[in-house]
């Protein structure tokens, strides 16, 4: 039994914030305004200074800290002399940050909204019950100076077994649940940290009516001014008329896996040892990746409306709201603004929060030789499965396929992880050649003779495996009910192609842009077309030099290469069907060109 107890502290500066930029995309040079129909051009709209969007960010230099504690107890006991039992327990306690100046805030979706009862109820679906408010830890917060509760809750029990039914197998088993660090953990100021109203950004607001006139461009991107951070001082109305993101706490839950395993090893002759196994991984409460979860999209029965959706209506927010670069500044908006379920804010995304789920299983066989005269093998294949419906926490840890499409039917996010690999197979070799003085082969050569020919080492690694699934990029967003993306659509047939190439790695003709008011039929990812799989050998060479006395001094000699057959290892297919010509050709490598390395190393 024991226990553990972590002070984390965090001090944080965002190189690159405040700063500020720009995005261009076609819509300002497309033909038709509802219909990306392949025309327009980003650089083009870049040419006439149109952005898309855009915003110039202020932020603060985070102070956080939280406290993690664990108490546990474990112990193994032998029923009988093939027996042996496996009980543990494990207590996690992980406090919410707090930050030094209590620059920390959350948002409550529950509380009525300071502008409740200040629009006319009929004045948009809504209004008649308008809710959210920002709250400020150690200001109007229920927390104290956190931004919520403690999971006092987070217990993680582990029991196992080891049975040796006959002379050289064993059957092993185990479970166990385990705790990931909390969301609320000490964190920085870009990462999702809940520190709005001590942060801001001005949207760039380039159009309120979908590029039918222009309201700024990029040589006056910001004419009503910036919208500055106020602190408590904002008050519960803080971010009223722009997005709601870091500080919306969805859920406070711990994420947390729950862990089995099966396997049989047998010992074969010559020091081999055979295993077969079934292992699995149940996440729950895992961090939702980007882009987050949307839960100010508009009801998809309004889809029906179509165009109606882009009708340009009297703003019943127009005066109460005057944040600058808000769209809720103006005197009109879109009418489907009207019908979002918090129509007093541009957006409510719940952002980086631990609400998102997983699933793997696995089958793996070995096959491993201890070293022996001079040999040591392993062989290892692996067969498995990995379902999610949301695949990493940030982008440049891996891809989020973050197409999220409709708020309000989260099964159409559980698809084939986009990092899944269902079949791997590894080998790994050391081979000592047996020639030279205590070897096999040539034991009695002249001293000079054996110095050239002993102490030889082979080793390689053979890497097999087939490549992850596609992720098709989103679609040009016009759904006009505020999701975050817009999917492509499939015509309902398969885009997998028996022959693929790195002109044609999968059929295109089958994904188009989906006409505008409507989701995209596109899965998540593509269960039936995957990327370029890995085949690979990393070779290398050993020459050890044995000297001085019992041989306890050694100069090594090496020379290795990876990817040493020099195979070409393609890159992921363009999943973007925006980008034309391209879309579905390889146009990288996964794998550099052959390296080759040499090295000395001195044993003593």
């Amino acid at each position: 039994m024991g226990g553990e107890y972590r002070k984390l502290f965090i001090n944080f500066t965002q190189y690159g914030f405040p700063d500020g930029q720009f995005n261009f995309d076609q819509t300002w040079t497309q033909q038709v305004l509802t219909s990306a129909n392949n025309t327009g051009s980003p650089y083009a709209s870049f040419l006439l200074g149109l952005p898309s969007s855009g915003q110039v960010t202020h932020e603060p230099t985070a102070a956080d800290a939280n406290n993690y504690m664990a108490l546990y107890v474990q112990d193994d006991w032998r029923i009988t002399r093939s027996l042996t039992l496996n009980l543990g327990l494990r207590w996690d306690l992980e406090t919410p940050r707090t930050e030094r100046y209590n620059r920390l805030s959350y948002w409550d979706p529950n509380l009525p909204s300071p502008l409740q009862g200040q629009v006319p109820a009929s004045a948009c679906a809504s209004c008649g019950s308008l809710r959210g408010q920002m709250l400020f830890v150690n200001n109007n917060g229920k927390y104290g100076r956190t931004q919520g509760p403690i999971q006092w809750k987070n217990l993680g029990p582990r029991v196992g077994f080891a049975w040796t039914p006959i002379s050289k197998t064993v059957i092993r088993s185990g479970f166990g649940i385990s705790y990931a660090p909390s969301a609320l953990q000490a964190a920085g100021t870009s990462g999702a940290p809940g520190i709005e109203g001590f942060n801001s950004n001005t949207q760039f607001l380039g159009t309120i009516n979908n590029q039918q006139t222009i309201l700024a461009t990029l040589r006056n991107p910001f004419p009503n001014g910036f919208n500055l951070p106020k602190g408590p001082a904002g008050g519960p109305a803080t971010d009223i008329g722009l997005a709601i993101g870091d500080s919306f706490f969805d859920s406070y839950r711990n994420p947390y896996s729950i862990q089995w395993n099966f396997n049989i090893q047998r010992e074969l002759p010559g020091q081999i040892t055979a295993e077969v196994g079934y292992l699995a991984n149940r996440g729950l409460f895992l961090v939702d990746g980007d882009p987050g979860q949307p839960y100010d999209q508009a009801p998809t029965s309004n889809l029906a409306l179509g165009s109606t959706l882009l009708n340009v209506v009297a703003n019943p927010f127009y005066g109460l709201i005057t944040v600058p670069g808000s769209p809720l500044a103006q005197p009109t908006v879109v009418y489907g603004q009207l019908l979002r379920p918090f129509p007093q804010y541009n957006g409510v995304i719940s952002f980086r929060k631990p609400r998102a789920s997983s699933m793997y299983h696995g089958f793996t066989t070995r096959i491993d030789k201890r070293f022996s005269h001079g040999l040591s093998f392993l062989i290892s294949f692996t067969a498995s499965k990995s379902m999610d419906n949301s695949a990493a926490a940030v982008t440049y840890l891996g891809p989020t396929s973050g197409t999220r499409a409709d708020q309000y039917n989260n099964r159409l996010e559980w698809a084939v992880s986009p990092q899944d690999v269902s079949r791997t197979v590894v080998t790994s070799i050391v081979y000592e050649l047996p020639f030279g003085k205590g070897r096999r082969y040539l034991r009695a050569l002249p001293r000079y003779a054996n110095a050239v020919v002993n102490g030889w080492q082979a080793n390689g690694i053979l890497t097999f495996s087939t490549g992850t699934p596609v992720t098709l990029n989103a679609a040009v967003n016009q759904t006009g009910i505020f999701t975050l993306n817009q999917r492509p659509n499939n015509n309902g047939h398969s885009a997998s192609i028996p022959n693929p190439t790195i002109d044609r790695w999968f059929d295109t003709s089958v994904f188009s842009q989906p006409p505008a008011f409507t989701i995209g039929t596109a899965g998540r990812t593509l269960p039936d077309v995957r990327n370029p799989g890995v085949t690979n050998a990393d070779l290398s060479l050993f020459k050890n030099n044995y000297f001085g006395k019992e041989n306890r001094y050694n100069v090594q000699l090496r020379i290795g290469a990876f990817n040493a057959l020099n195979h070409p290892q393609f890159g992921a297919a363009n999943a973007n069907i925006q980008n034309g010509g391209s879309f579905g050709t390889i146009t990288s490598t996964g794998v550099s060109a052959r390296q080759v390395q040499l090295a000395a190393k001195f044993v003593f």
